[in-house]
């Protein structure tokens, strides 16, 4: 549930004997699986079983784990938390990093990305370790996966630790906010083999010499389009010198990239660290299978209206009957609205948003994880990182800016081959989007991306013409004041064609 972030794991960790037997059985069964489903808590779950007439549902591959190279020991301990088959991603993804190629992957949320690079690369350290005799030391981590946020970091910690139970290596995260500094020291004084860490707190830990890059071979980015949003990829550059300062300059570094979308910044730097990098798309910017996609036409004023309409009446304890919902905001004023609004209609919600303290998040989040509130009403707080919950529906009670934000709501449902619905309220501001991303879903194509980029394009225009609107009443403001045009009638309109003209002059593609 953090600020921004969503692993994309494809699963969710079981745990307990009873639910790694129930697990067990699952994988012992038949080869089909369709959808995760909580089973003790919404931190542990495994995939539940649904056949279907080919054995197949469209989103696991029908290869084994070990037909891509994994041990049997790694498969095993797969099982141990559910997982019996690999998702498409998964399958393209782990003979290509096994291989030892820069990979770039790009696959929808919840299609199962973090396994993807997680499994080959902790297979490549066990093999090293048993071919090499390669001794593990403290301080001296083989891979470094950064992330955008600690909440992102302590989920995929989570998931490491629970693979760590059969599959001997050991994690640990470093990342900022009210984590101890000395406590990650100590953590890191025992030999280490990953380190999941935020940036700016990993080179906290190098300048202090609690981290070694000596024995450094994998850099592995996650949630790509978030990390390069607040100047990463200079935070990125330094921590690769840093390497080759102490490997030196001719060292091998493997660099795996990951993410639901990747933006420009990102692919250029992609050009300078890793040339050869193999890009993998499985169904980059396409809506899951089983999702069903619901776009409302209304106004601002009808939202509430369509809102409670689309809920239906709730029980006489607050609950509703279609199943846990998500509902998303574009601004905490909106999101406390929307909970004040829902709570006065007799619906029981938890509430998060980026303003509420930490520990408070925390709280409203484990009341909607354990079931004791349906709707969770957040801002894009809540857009990633929600990935062990079974969401039956999500809402977009405010529209997105973007489709990269479309991407990361929806992806909240219909995640691991699941089933789910989107409803998005579209006002007048909101329809040129809308109307792209259903073209997108229609087509099948990348139109999301193209639409991205209008967007961009769009905004760079409106923002170019403002600044050179500026410049124009400046200079009208000092003829005035040169030529005392204040007095004549005709002003007015000589002052808006002079205007227009300079617009037209900056702006025409023909006068570049």
């Amino acid at each position: 549930f953090g600020e921004r972030g969503g692993s994309g794991l494809g699963f969710v960790v079981s745990g307990g004997s009873g639910v790694a037997r129930n697990a067990k059985a699952l994988c012992s069964r038949r080869s089909g699986y369709e959808k995760n489903r909580a089973l003790a808590r919404p931190s542990m779950a495994v995939f539940a079983e649904k056949s279907t007439e080919n054995g197949e549902t469209g989103f696991f591959s029908k290869a084994g784990f070990q037909s891509l190279g994994l041990s049997n020991e790694l498969a095993a301990a797969l099982e141990d938390v559910g997982i019996c088959r690999p998702t498409n991603v998964q399958t393209k993804s782990i003979p290509a990093i096994s291989g030892g190629a820069d990979v770039v992957v790009g696959a929808a949320t919840g299609s199962g990305k973090t396994l993807s690079y997680l499994l080959p690369v902790l297979q490549k350290m066990k093999d090293q370790e048993q071919l090499q005799d390669f001794n593990r030391v403290p301080r001296r981590p083989r891979a470094i996966l950064l992330v955008p946020t600690r909440e992102l970091a302590e989920q995929v910690l989570r998931v490491s630790k629970s693979l760590s139970h059969n599959f001997k290596f050991r994690a640990v995260a470093l990342v900022g906010g009210n984590s101890s500094l000395k406590k990650q020291k100590e953590a890191l004084s025992s030999p280490v083999d990953l380190v999941i860490a935020t940036a700016g707190r990993l080179m906290q830990h190098v300048n202090a010499f609690n981290v070694d890059f000596l024995d450094l071979q994998y850099i592995i980015l996650d949630e790509v389009d978030t990390l390069f949003e607040g100047g990463f990829a200079n935070d990125l550059e330094s921590i690769v010198k840093q390497v080759r300062k102490r490997k030196g300059e001719d060292c091998s570094l493997q660099f795996i990239a990951a993410g639901a979308t990747h933006p420009t910044s990102a692919r250029q730097l992609y050009t300078k660290l890793m040339p050869s990098a193999k890009y993998i798309n499985v169904d980059l910017h396409k809506a899951p299978p089983g999702l069903t996609q619901r776009f409302i036409h209304t106004t601002p004023g009808e939202k509430t209206r369509e809102l409670t309409a689309l809920l239906g009446d709730a029980e006489n304890d607050g609950t509703l009957r279609g199943g846990r919902i998500i509902i998303f905001t574009n601004t905490t004023e909106s999101c406390r609205f929307l909970d004040h609004f829902l709570n006065e209609k007799d619906y029981s919600t938890s509430c998060i948003h980026g303003e509420m303290p930490r520990d408070r998040r925390g709280i409203e989040f484990q009341k909607f994880a354990d079931r004791k509130t349906q709707l969770l009403v957040g801002t894009d707080v809540a857009a990633r990182g929600l990935d062990n919950l079974a969401v039956d529906h999500v809402i977009l009670f405010d529209f997105p800016a973007s489709p990269v934000d479309y991407i990361h709501r929806a992806g909240r449902t219909a995640r691991a081959g699941a089933k789910g619905r989107v409803s998005s309220f579209v006002t007048k501001k909101d329809r040129t989007l809308a109307e792209a991303i259903e073209q997108a879903n229609k087509d099948e194509t990348d139109a999301l991306a193209q639409a991205h980029q209008k967007r961009l394009e769009s905004d760079r225009i409106k923002a170019e013409k403002g600044r050179l609107g500026k410049l124009a009443r400046a200079r009208m403001e000092k003829e005035r004041g040169n030529q005392g045009y204040g007095k004549n009638t005709n002003d007015g309109k000589d002052h808006r064609q002079g205007k227009g003209r300079i617009l037209k002059t900056k702006l025409s593609p023909k006068r570049r």
